[in-house]
């Protein structure tokens, strides 16, 4: 997207004001359910459940900004 890389935080920032996700703040809840999933030892299946049902919720979320980053590399390749 003819963007520097950064930080997660910065990256997010920018991918909000150039339009591609709709709020940071979200998309950090998404990666922490994420790291919760792959990373972190979950002892309790109430835990996974609730941390598989919270994730999706997201998937429109995430679809969504698939479509918007394909329609700007689209809109770059042409």
């Amino acid at each position: 997207m003819e963007e520097s890389v950064g930080a997660v935080l910065e990256n997010l920032d920018r991918a909000e004001r150039l339009g591609l996700i709709d709020g940071a703040d979200d998309w950090l809840a998404v990666r922490k359910l994420r790291n919760l999933m792959v990373h972190e030892y979950l002892d309790r299946a109430e835990t996974l459940h609730m941390a598989l049902y919270a994730a999706h919720a997201q998937v429109g979320m995430l679809a969504k900004t698939v479509e918007r980053f394909k329609f700007r590399t689209e809109n770059l390749l042409t």
